[in-house]
């Protein structure tokens, strides 16, 4: 993605180091980029302006993240797909996980951090999706990496282009190439696919999105959505 600084990011954090780091790394990354000290600053800024992606720490003296984020979608719902959690403490990420928020666990590394950036911005700026999506949830897919089984995961959906997957232990790191064997309904897949993104999803537990390095024949969504499972 061409970002030229369209993109703009709203980093909160009180600590004023983890501030500045964070929002120079999105500044490298070509991100417009404006930083808030507290919850408080943030919220005329979320108000009154229009923001792609909302960077915030959870402990804030004052409004914390969560109360911001409610804060923030009482006025503006469409706000809600655009926060992105930091914090480290357990509670925090349960709290979070039970908003259907996104968030990133502290201490986390810089291509975490944009990578999880990313994986919001195509839900927020691009149109919505024409292609097929199909509704296959709950299947058994199994992860392999050098012919070894790493995860035993269950699909959420897929398309033409790739998959997201939910599954137990930790996420798995961004870029890495997975095998994929799934079987289910009228469908025998075998593929290779590159990890997109991936996030701890609740306790124990992760999601990745993937893509595959050869999308899907036409005939298998096609055969899919004769039985109606696509969306």
């Amino acid at each position: 993605m061409d970002k030229g600084g369209n993109i703009r990011v709203l980093v909160i954090d009180d600590e004023e180091t983890m501030l500045e780091v964070c929002s120079e790394v999105l500044e490298s990354a070509g991100y417009s980029v404006r930083r808030s000290y507290g919850g408080q600053e943030a919220l005329g800024l979320l108000i009154d302006e229009d923001w792609d992606v909302v960077l915030t720490d959870v402990h804030m003296p004052g409004l914390g993240g969560v109360d911001l984020f409610k804060e923030t979608i009482a006025r503006k719902k469409e706000m809600r797909g655009r926060f992105l959690f930091m914090t480290g403490d357990k509670r925090a990420i349960e709290t979070v996980s039970s908003m259907d928020s996104n968030f990133i666990k502290k201490p986390f590394r810089v291509k975490d951090l944009l990578s999880a950036v990313e994986s919001i911005i195509p839900n927020e700026r691009s149109t919505p999706r024409k292609e097929a999506r199909v509704k296959v949830a709950g299947c058994g897919v199994v992860v392999e990496a050098g012919g070894e089984q790493v995860v035993s995961a269950v699909t959420e959906d897929f398309s033409r282009q790739g998959m997201r997957i939910r599954y137990s232990g930790s996420p798995i790191e961004p870029g890495s190439v997975l095998g994929l064997r799934l079987s289910a309904l009228c469908l025998s897949l075998v593929k290779q696919a590159k990890v997109v993104w991936s996030r701890e999803d609740g306790s124990q537990g992760a999601s990745s999105g993937l893509l595959f390095t050869m999308p899907l024949p036409d005939s298998v969504i096609a055969d899919l959505a004769v039985q109606g499972l696509y969306f």
